[in-house]
Order: structure tokens, then C-alpha cells, then sequence
């Protein structure tokens, strides 16, 4: 029989470990007989050796028991183990971002409406890249590039419907342009119906300031412009009733109806070369602003109607002015119809138009669009527009009454004018004893223009004919070009 030998040492260390086990093993063969009976204590090391060796290979490592600790003097000077000691963290590598290539997604022509309060801007219309001044435009550029609905705005097939001054808001602008899309355009009208389209509101809302809002989107056609495809525009113009004679103004509206030549209601500018000023009115008409509560009628709010096909640089602000001269009593209601004939009157006289806080563009009409303002069935971007807007008209309306405030205390004071009884200030202003040497000529929006004497209209100094500024202006710019 072969017999396993074994050196000393380790053969001695095997007997210590083994030792139970050999004992165990005799136990059960005094009691149990069997095959371990003949065999030597060499053998049933051996056979014990070769159980233990299978186990250890086909049991994973375990971890040394902790409960048997290392004396305090040698853990004393110990480094923490790596399993217990912070591990220090990893700075996560920024996968670099792919640069966005909107040429690999499917575009379509759409139409947005947008409101926006203009008292803040430099108009509407971007004046480019050398313009240093904010406009409403700049703003939806700015939203549209960060939405990646736009690559750029001067390859966007863009269109507006109208150019408003500065401080002036609209309700109703409308703009076109081409921009990404979810919906292939080889896709079918019927498979069409079926893609939820981006939402085209809620992603241009979340990057816009908090006085610009896209209000609706619509499909349009690839050659839909927004400004030649434009049916009408409508502005309103809001003035308190203070002491004007609400009726004779809406006489001399009135007088507007219709197609005229306004050209001594605008603004010349010879860089444009116009020479048709004839425009048609629709509507002209003014109305009480309906669902205010006002402490006295002189606070009463009244609004102009104003619709066209087409309006001239400061038309709007322009035939405010004269009405509000109508108003006054400084001018018969007539003076719109003298000024409306250019036989009479070829150019304009000298005034100042009206102020632009109070104008807005309320509404656009077009042919053939559908109006979407949210998209989604919930009408969820309906109801975020929403809340947005009444946030917006709370935080005015606090302010108003913070100023509503100050003019009633202003308003309750007592004050003692030589020779008079004691009253209040608004006593005292309402008693016709206040007097004021010449005429404040109102602007609307809370602005006066002193004048020491007011000089009719017609008796004024006037422009020269818009024919002859465009001549000149010609004639500047052939030099120039000339001399470079």
C-alpha cells in the first residue's frame, strides 16, 4: 500500500488540526463498522486531507472573522483598512455633448400668436445685430435658438404682421416661420393626425421673459406670410375720462371711417420712399372699458377701436393726438375731416402724437388658421399660460392700488388757500378756483404737453410735402455713393 508522507513540521501541524476529526472518525468505527476500520492513521489523513482540499475549492472565500481583534498596541499605530476608510470621490468624466444638427429632423411652417408688454422694449421689430437696444423680437429669437426649434432667424422663412413702436404691447402679433417638427413631410394627412406634434407653446414659454408670452400656434401653409396674408389689424388705445367730452371724440372717430390719405396723420420718413399714403379705417369708434369699478367719473377708463387693413408709422398715436385736442375743447370735432383733405392741408402741421403706454395690437385676422393653444387634451399649456397671467395681473394690480393709495391720501388732505375755507385738496382742485396760466395738451397715458398758448391746427406750421423729403433723401444717398 502507498503511504503519504509528510514532512515533519507540516505533518505535526496536520495531527493538531486533524486530531478531532481522527477521533470522531475512530468513535464512529467502534460503533459502526465499515471500510475505515483497517485503515491506518496515515490513510484517514490522507482521505481527510482530500475532503477539506474539494471543500475549500468549492466554497468561495469568507472573510476573516472580526471578533477576533489584534491587541490594542498593535492597532494602535494600524493604517485604516481600505474597507472602512472614506473612499475618496471620483470626479464623474462630462461625456462631451454632440452639437445639435437640426438639419436631421423634419421642419414645417407654422404661425405664432404672441402678447407682450411693450413699455420695456425698443418696439417689436429686432433691429439686428449692430442694434443696442431690446426689442420684443430679440427675445422669441433668443427662446427659438435655445428650444432648437430655429438654426438661425435669418434662414427661418420668417414673417410678422406688424412693426409696433417703442412701449407699445400687442395681444394679438402674429409671426410665421419654418421650425423642427415631429411629423415627417412625406408623412400622409391621416398618419399625420396621430404624431403628437412638439409642444410648440410650453417649450418658447419656458425660455421667454416674464412680460413675452406665445399664446397660440397654427399650421400654415409654406407660402403663408404674416404680413401680406394679413386681413386686418386691430389696436385699442385706453385714455381716462378725466374732464374730456367722450362724445365729441367719438364724433371726430367717427370721421375716419373709410379710405383716406393720412399722410398728415403719421410720420414721413424719406428712407422709405413712400409715396401711397391712402389707407382704409373699418372700425373707429370708442367705448367705456366694461368690469372696472371707478371711485368718480372722472376715473371712468374709455378705449379707442381702432381696425384697418394697414396702418402708417404712428398712425395710431398720430389721430389719438387729435382727438384728444377734440376732447379738449382746443379743436372741433371738423378738424379731422380739414386734415383728412390733402387739397387743402398737402402736409402735415407741427403737434405731438399721443403717448405709446396706453396702444396695444389686440388682433390680427387671418384666412385659414387653426388656433392651437395647448397640446395636449388636458389643455395643460392653456392652464400654465393661465396662471401665468394672473400672476402677472396681480402683481400690477397691486400696484395700481399701492398708487390708488397714495392718490386718495394725496386726495384727503387739508389744505387752507388764501382767502378760502379750510377743504381738501381734491375740494380745492374740483372748486374751478384753481388756475393755471396756459393749456396742458393731453397725451394720454398720463402725459401733458405745456403750452403757454395753444395754436390751432390749421394755423400751425407745417411739414414739408413727403414728395420733396424723398427727393431730398435721394439726393443725399446718390452722393454718398458716389463720393465712395
Amino acid at each position: 500500500m502507498h503511504r503519504f508522507i509528510l514532512s515533519r513540521p507540516l505533518a505535526h501541524l496536520v495531527n493538531l488540526h486533524l486530531l478531532p476529526s481522527i477521533t470522531r472518525y475512530r468513535s464512529m468505527s467502534t460503533s459502526i463498522p465499515g471500510k475505515y476500520d483497517s485503515w491506518s492513521k496515515e490513510k484517514l489523513i490522507e482521505k481527510l486531507l482530500e475532503y477539506e482540499q474539494r471543500e475549500h475549492s468549492a466554497t468561495p472565500k469568507t472573510k476573516v472573522d472580526s471578533s477576533v481583534e489584534a491587541p490594542a498596541k498593535s492597532r494602535k499605530h494600524e493604517l485604516p483598512s481600505s474597507e472602512n476608510s472614506p473612499r475618496p470621490k471620483s470626479k464623474k468624466v462630462k461625456k462631451e455633448q454632440r452639437p445639435f444638427d437640426i438639419t436631421k429632423y423634419p421642419k414645417r411652417h407654422i404661425a405664432l400668436k404672441v402678447a407682450y408688454f411693450g413699455w420695456n422694449y425698443y418696439g417689436f421689430a429686432s433691429q439686428g445685430e449692430k442694434g443696442t437696444v431690446e426689442t420684443v423680437e430679440d427675445q422669441l429669437f433668443r427662446a427659438l435658438l435655445a428650444a432648437r426649434l430655429i438654426a438661425d432667424p435669418a434662414t427661418c422663412n420668417y414673417s410678422r404682421c406688424g412693426r409696433t413702436d417703442k412701449g407699445v404691447s400687442g395681444l394679438g402679433q402674429v409671426i410665421a416661420l419654418d421650425v423642427r417638427s415631429n411629423i415627417p413631410q412625406d408623412e400622409s394627412r391621416d398618419r399625420r393626425t396621430e404624431i403628437d406634434e412638439i409642444a410648440y407653446v410650453d417649450l418658447i414659454n419656458k425660455q421667454l421673459p416674464s412680460d413675452v408670452r406665445v399664446v397660440a400656434w397654427s399650421p400654415a401653409e409654406d407660402s403663408f406670410n404674416a404680413r401680406f396674408d394679413c386681413r386686418s389689424r386691430k389696436y385699442k388705445y385706453f385714455f381716462a375720462k378725466g374732464g374730456l367730452d367722450v362724445e365729441k371724440m367719438r364724433e371726430g372717430a367717427k370721421m375716419f371711417l373709410g379710405s383716406h390719405d393720412f399722410r398728415n396723420f403719421c410720420k414721413i420718413d424719406p428712407a422709405k420712399q413712400i409715396v401711397n399714403y391712402e389707407r382704409t379705417v373699418l372700425e373707429a369708434d370708442i367705448k367705456r372699458v366694461e368690469g372696472m369699478n371707478f371711485s368718480s367719473p372722472e376715473l371712468e377708463l374709455y378705449e379707442l377701436n381702432l381696425t384697418g387693413t394697414a396702418f402708417l408709422w404712428h398712425q395710431v398715436r398720430c389721430m389719438m393726438a387729435v382727438l384728444f385736442n377734440v376732447g379738449q375743447g382746443l379743436e372741433q370735432p371738423s378738424i379731422v375731416q380739414q386734415m383728412l383733405d390733402v387739397d387743402t392741408l398737402p402736409s402735415k402741421p407741427n403737434y405731438e402724437m399721443a403717448s405709446d403706454i396706453p396702444l396695444v395690437l389686440y388682433d390680427c385676422q387671418f384666412d385659414g388658421l387653426d388656433w392651437q393653444f395647448s397640446s395636449n387634451k388636458d389643455m395643460l399649456g392653456l392652464s400654465r399660460l393661465h396662471k401665468h397671467i394672473v400672476e402677472q395681473w396681480y402683481t400690477h394690480t397691486t400696484q395700481t392700488l399701492m398708487f390708488s393709495t397714495m392718490y386718495k391720501e394725496l386726495g384727503s388732505l387739508l389744505v387752507k388757500p388764501a382767502d378760502q375755507t379750510p377743504c381738501t385738496w381734491s375740494e380745492h382742485l374740483g372748486s374751478g378756483k384753481v388756475k393755471a396760466t396756459g393749456t396742458n395738451v393731453i397725451l394720454g397715458g398720463g402725459r401733458e404737453l405745456r403750452l403757454n398758448k395753444y395754436i390751432p391746427m390749421i394755423q400751425r406750421q407745417r411739414q414739408e410735402p413727403f414728395d420733396i423729403l424723398n427727393a431730398r433723401y435721394n439726393a443725399k444717398r446718390q452722393a454718398k455713393e458716389a463720393s465712395s
